[in-house]
């Protein structure tokens, strides 16, 4: 048997079986290893709960046919983990020998690099290798299996991962993150660092994390209200934070001048070049990043209704900028218009790299799976496209109900679980 979100074992995959018997599953999407045969699999697995004894395990497989019944040893690559650390490898069958030994844990955090000749697996930092003389499958289905000689027995599976980080293709995303992840509402670097490099604060002190992760807003220094107006002390203002940020720019990831220009406040695009050049005059090297609002970048009203002088800020923008994003909320049924901001937007800023704003809150639908699967939507269109370098997650704080603990996994956990997969996609594989 299989399960998702057990109520013992909640937001895992779960395994059992009568005693003496398997259980497995398969990802129906053929796999392509790329140019030089490579998989990279990651993984969580407790082979058996509450057990550190036992030889009964967990099994990752791969196979040019989705007619196998997840049986390690009838597959053309299968490596196994037993409760005891105890690791086995095969190939269609023969036992392969395997160098090192793992201790035994409650629970092992696997890390496979399989190639057409060998296997190096990293398994609570612990490093097992084996010799590979039979083919691995260029393109293969994944299998999951257990065997358990023992009734009622569960074995968990999280986190799983499989990717071909070898292959031609260049990786086109490289920052992941969220808006508001500190000051304002609260401070929530603990529920996110282990899978973001790109996260919104409001400033920059002592109590920083010493990363390079933080996008930095600045836009106060230079706009105080919403006017459009430059506040006549501008020069004042920023010349006042300049010497926190050079002093601490070993944390600063970016520059975000400021927050849909154009729409938010009337701004003229000179001064906002303006801005931009000191910007990067004084912090030369530091991205300097900006949103724009899917009013300006469509031409519409915000009822999406055609303006009747079309917006031309957006072009005329410095190509100096380094990121441009855009941003609208709605339903995974209605991601078309996410599709369409973009393609205006692109045709507004025919060069340089772009961010998608991902909903990370009930803004445009109603539904926890919702909002995680509209995050799996713009995922999937970000790889389709060479010119989106960043996912910058909105709404994880700023829009949790007041009643909440205003924890992202407490407010929406399965769009928690989906974007630390998407996150440690972005930044760590």
């Amino acid at each position: 048997y299989t399960q998702v979100n057990r109520s013992t074992s909640p937001n895992t995959l779960t395994f059992t079986s009568s005693a003496g018997n398997t259980a497995a599953l398969m990802l129906n999407k053929l796999i392509d290893s790329g140019t030089t045969g490579r998989y990279h699999v990651n993984f969580t697995v407790d082979p058996i709960l509450l057990d550190q004894a036992s030889t009964d395990w967990v099994s990752f497989m791969l196979d040019a046919s989705n007619a196998k019944d997840g049986y390690v040893a009838l597959t053309e690559f299968g490596f196994t983990i037993g409760s005891n650390g105890s690791i086995q490898v095969f190939q269609n069958g023969h036992n392969k020998t395997v160098v090192g030994t793992v201790t035994a844990a409650i629970s092992y955090d696997v890390s496979l690099d399989i190639n057409s000749c060998s296997l190096v697996a990293t398994i609570n930092g612990t490093k097992v290798t084996a010799v590979l003389d039979e083919a691995v499958p260029s393109s293969a289905y994944s299998y999951l299996g257990i065997l358990h000689n023992k009734a009622s027995k569960f074995s968990t599976i999280d986190d799983f991962v499989i990717t071909t980080p070898y292959s031609a293709a260049p990786k086109n995303v490289v920052n992941y993150g969220y808006y508001w992840v500190d000051r304002s509402y609260g401070t929530h670097f603990n529920e996110i660092a282990d899978f973001t490099n790109f996260n919104f604060v409001e400033y920059i002190d002592n109590t920083t994390p010493n990363t390079k992760t933080n996008v930095v807003q600045v836009r106060w220094q230079f706009w105080a209200d919403q006017t459009g107006d430059l506040r006549a002390d501008w020069e004042f203002q920023w010349n006042n934070i300049l010497p926190n940020l050079r002093a601490n720019i070993n944390k600063v990831k970016a520059i975000y001048i400021y927050d849909e220009p154009f729409w938010a406040a009337p701004i003229p695009v000179a001064d906002f070049n303006m801005v931009l050049n000191r910007i990067k005059a004084d912090l030369p090297g530091i991205p300097v990043v900006s949103v724009m609002a899917y009013t300006t970048v469509n031409n519409t009203d915000e009822y999406d209704n055609p303006l009747s002088t079309p917006e031309t800020n957006i072009a005329k923008i410095s190509p100096d900028i380094d990121l441009v994003g855009a941003d609208k909320y709605v339903s995974s049924a209605n991601f078309s218009q996410i599709t369409t901001m973009f393609d205006n937007l692109k045709a507004k800023r025919p060069t340089g790299n772009l961010f998608v704003v991902p909903n990370t809150c009930y803004l445009g639908t109603t539904s926890d799976a919702d909002v995680a699967k509209i995050n799996w939507m713009f995922y999937k269109m970000t790889l389709g496209d060479p010119r989106i370098t960043t996912i910058l997650n909105f709404g994880a704080w700023t829009h949790a109900p007041t009643s909440s603990t205003k924890t992202l996994a407490a407010y929406l956990p399965i769009t928690y679980n989906a974007q630390k997969l998407i996150g440690k996609a972005v930044t760590k594989y």
